[in-house]
Parts: structure tokens; sequence; C-alpha cells
């Protein structure tokens, strides 16, 4: 999941919690989030001790038998695993559900946590690959038979019993020279997926607080101009609220892009059937206007930690609204505030008649198998048990029958031992759901939405789903690194990072004006249309792909 996905969370929880600067993730990925994650004190162990017993106390041996074999193997294995993501909550293979999954397939992993984004490529250059390799930035790089071995041979050599859908394989073909797949990317849906659930993908939400909300009356939000109203209302009733809006360095100008109506998608199809930046199109103008309208009221304040690096953000009890993201990030949201008030409270805003949840996701992560392999017929028959739809919802949520059971809305209802584990913020430590290497963005959504009360999110997310398609041959067809067209497009992306944060933060609209101005001519400069030229070409060619 998209933004990518599950780090978001836990961010939030530390900025609700600590004080501390909102989200790092994506391009900046969860990096505060982990540091609060990986560092767990002896009271937390102890909690957790307490909560495995629990668990323990509801296992009965009906359930435990019910839970379907997966056994890749006749004798214990131990398979090593690199893990690409630094913000990573734990770096373990232990916990009910690993431990569960061991038990179903005698495969056990042993997993090293990356430090940092550049120690993959490192490995990569000296060979010194493990076992397995989970990653999302590496993909094309190890998409390679230099490095590792392609599904397609390993499936056929050893009669693997996994059958691959186009999409599947066309995705993972996409990243190699060889026209193999080398690792099938886990979390992709579409539009159907999500037609028969209550839950909505991982994307950009406006969370606001619902009691200064109530406190000015009540006031419509249903359009930019109705919230920058309310905004002024909110400010001239609580004139000790530093700043109405935050913004961080997630999701910020994301997700009110959802909102106007611009989408997450970095390419906008033209009448004509060409392609431009969505930096180009007028309407991200008149959304950073009316950003930069709202700064120029004291909307927003420029010590944020989407303007300054390193800076720390106000918690977000001192603000009425804010940029972040949908699923379990509301209960984290309530339980912050009412830790300092119990009369706070806050929901998820609907989006605007104009919204737009298109995004072009091929997927997250992929599990590589390395030439250096001890054994790969084990490991293709182990990640292809992890697609499976029963291990998705074993890796995610537990065993069915003993952490959780189905209602008749197809929503999980957790026990009580799973929950106590969430608020004593001890489920990394006791289930530890974070090796879902087949994942499912669906049952990762419906397991995180679960807990949250409907009537604060339920109206908000029907429409999110409405407006919701997936595009994925749009991101599949951006030039492969080394490429002059990768080059643009990486300059174009830092420039658009420096001049959107001085566009928002200037002084007066003629300013505002100006700067625009300077952006959309060193873009052109820098070869935005060459670039918009490559893409309006590769864009359709990826599109058969899923036809």
């Amino acid at each position: 999941m998209k933004i990518y996905r599950s780090c978001i969370i836990l961010i939030i929880l530390t900025l609700l919690l600590a004080s501390c600067a909102p989200a790092a993730t994506t391009g900046a990925t969860t990096a505060a989030t982990t540091a609060a994650a990986a560092q767990t004190t002896a009271a937390a162990t102890t909690a957790a001790a307490t909560t495995t017993a629990a668990a323990a106390a509801e296992t009965t041996a009906a359930a435990t038998e019910s839970q379907p074999s997966g056994l890749v193997s006749d004798e214990p294995v131990t398979l090593s695993i690199f893990i690409d993501h630094s913000w990573y909550p734990t770096d373990k293979f232990e916990g009910i559900i690993p431990e569960e999954i061991t038990r179903l397939t005698n495969v056990t992993l042993d997993p090293v946590v990356g430090i940092d984004a550049q120690q993959l490529g490192v490995m990569a250059g000296s060979g010194e690959l493990p076992d397995l390799v989970y990653t999302s930035a590496y993909i094309t790089e190890l998409s390679t038979a230099e490095l590792c071995q392609s599904y397609e041979d390993l499936i056929e050599k050893y009669n693997v019993d996994w059958d691959l859908t186009p999409i599947q394989l066309g995705i993972g073909r996409t990243y190699s020279d060889d026209g193999k797949a080398y690792c099938i990317l886990n979390h992709y849906s579409n539009a159907e997926d999500w037609a028969d659930t209550e839950a909505v993908q991982m994307c950009g939400s406006l969370i606001y607080r619902t009691d200064l909300w109530e406190g000015v009356g009540s006031p419509a939000m249903e359009s930019f101009d109705d919230l920058f109203d309310v905004f002024g209302q909110v400010k001239d009733a609580y004139p000790e609220l530093g700043a109405i809006m935050t913004l961080n360095a997630n999701w910020n100008m994301l997700t009110l892009r959802y909102y106007w109506g611009i989408s997450e998608l970095e390419w906008h199809e033209q009448p004509d059937g060409s392609f431009i930046h969505y930096s180009m199109d007028p309407r991200y103008k008149d959304l950073l206007a009316w950003v930069n309208k709202c700064y120029r009221a004291g909307f927003i304040n420029a010590d944020e930690s989407y303007f300054v690096t390193g800076s720390t953000a106000i918690p977000t009890e001192g603000k009425f609204i804010t940029c972040s993201c949908t699923q379990n990030a509301l209960p984290g949201t309530i339980s912050g505030l009412q830790k300092v008030d119990p009369s706070f409270n806050a929901a998820e805003l609907v989006p605007f008649k104009q919204s737009d949840y298109a995004l072009s996701d091929p997927g997250w992560s992929g599990t590589f198998i390395s030439n250096n392999c001890k054994n790969p017929e084990v490991a293709i028959k182990f990640i292809a048990y992890m697609f499976k739809p029963e291990s998705q919802r074993l890796s995610q949520m537990g065993r069915e029958g003993i952490e959780y059971t189905m209602d008749e809305r197809g929503m999980p209802l957790f026990s009580d031992a799973w929950k106590q584990a969430i608020t004593e913020d001890n489920q990394a430590i006791v289930y530890n759901p974070w090796f879902y290497l087949g994942g499912s963005e669906v049952v990762e959504s419906i397991s995180r939405i679960a807990t949250t009360p409907p009537e604060l999110c339920a109206d908000a997310y029907k429409v999110m789903r409405s407006t919701f398609t997936n595009k994925p041959w749009i991101s599949l067809a951006k030039p492969k690194a080394g490429s002059d067209e990768k080059i643009i497009m990486d300059k174009i992306s830092e420039l658009l990072n420096t001049y959107e944060a001085r566009m928002i933060l200037a002084p007066t609209e003629d300013d505002f004006e100006k700067l625009y101005g300077e952006y959309v001519n060193n873009a052109q400069t820098t070869g935005m249309t060459k670039l918009a030229d490559y893409m309006s070409a590769a864009i359709p060619e990826m599109m058969p792909l899923f036809s």
C-alpha cells in the first residue's frame, strides 16, 4: 500500500504523541516511525508478554488445525532475507504470525533490515546478496540474471503450482531487459478489487478536529471556498491556535491534489492523446495559489517539516486540519488528541465533488531470489505460498478463528488480545504482522479500517472508492535509470520540490505569479518538452499489458 504504505500510520502516531514532525516516508519513507517502533522499552516487552499469554489462551486446537498447510520443504529451512526498508519496525522473524508461517511451511526467515537507502546498492554492486531481497527501490536494478533468478524459470524448473496472472507477469517483466519477471510486486489492486468492501486504498485524506468545527457551528465544508471560510472562523474563535492547517513531508500537497481533482497521477492525458506533467496543468497552479492564500491569511505556519528540513512540526492538537492518510491513521489521531483532552475528537473530511482518486500503482515491493540463494526451490515455493489468499490473511491479520473472524460485511472482528496488543503498542512484538511478502492491499486495508468507527470515515471512503482508478501503465512508462529522460525527470522533480515550497510561502500574489513563471521557464529549459514527448509515446505502449 501505496503513500505507500504502513509506515505512515506509525509516523502519525509519533507526530501526535511526541509532537514530532509528521511523516517521513515514500521518497522520505517512514524514518521517524521506525526509530519509534525500533526502540522497544522493557515496559513494552513486559506488556507484550502479557498480551502473548492472553493471545495464547484464545488458541484452540480446532482453529489451529484449520489453517491451510503450505509445506514447502520436508526439512526445516532457514532463508536469509534483506529488507530494504529502513523504517521497518521489526528485524526478527518472531511472534505468533511468523511462528505459524513456519509451522505451516517449514520455513524460517533470518531478516536483516537496511540501515539506509544506499546499503542495498552497495551489496548488489559487490554481489553480496542474501537468499532473498525485499525491496521497492531497487526493482529495476535487481531484475537481471546477473544478480537474481527469474520467477518464470524457477516456476517451470520446480513445477510450482502458482498461476500468475498476465498482469502480474507483465508488471514484473517491464523492469527487466530480457523480458522475464524477477519478482512479483505485492499490494497491486484495481477498482474491481474494492467493489465489495468498506475498506479504501491507502491514499491522502484530510483529518479535521470535529470539536473545533462544532465549536464554530458546524459550517458546511463542501468546497475549497468553504474550507477557507471555516479556517477563518476557527482562527477567530480559537486564537491560541498557531496555525490552522499543517503540511507534512509525506502527504502535504498530494492530499490536496486528490481533493482538488488533480489526483496523484504525475502525467495527465490531453484531448489529443498526448500527456503533460501535472505541474503544467492549470489546475495545479490554481491549487498552489489557494494554498498560498491560506499562508498569507495566517492559516499555515512556515516553520513546518514540509518547508524546513529537520524542523519540529506543531503537534496536531494545536491545529484544525492536517494532510494525512486513510486506513488506520484516524484512530491514532483520536487517541493522541484525547490523551491531551478527552473532549478532543476528529474525523475524515468527505472529499469534494471534483475530487479524483486516480493513481498509477503497479504494486509496492517485490521479493527477489538472488543467485546466491542456497535453496531456490524452497524459496520460490515459499513466495508462491505467501501470495495465496489465505496466506495474505494470515500474514496481515493472524489466524482465522483465533485472532479474527469475518462478519457479514466482510470485515474482520478481532480478538480482545489483538486489540490489546494494538492499544499497548506491542503488535509488532506479539503478533508481528510485517512479513507480508505476498501482501494484499485490500486485506491490509480491511485489517486497519476494522478498528475505525464507521461514522467517522464511511462517507469519505465511499467517495474515495467511487473515484478510484488505477493506471499502472503510467508509472511503468517512466524512463529507466541512465537514460537522458530519467536525468531530466529527476532534475524536474528536484526543481518542483524547491519551487513548490517557495510558491506556497510567497508574500504576495504578484510574487506567487512570478515564481510560478520562473518554475515553468526553468522546467522547459531543463527538458520538460522532451520528457513529455517521451512519456506521450511510452505510456500508450504500456497500456496493452492491462487490456
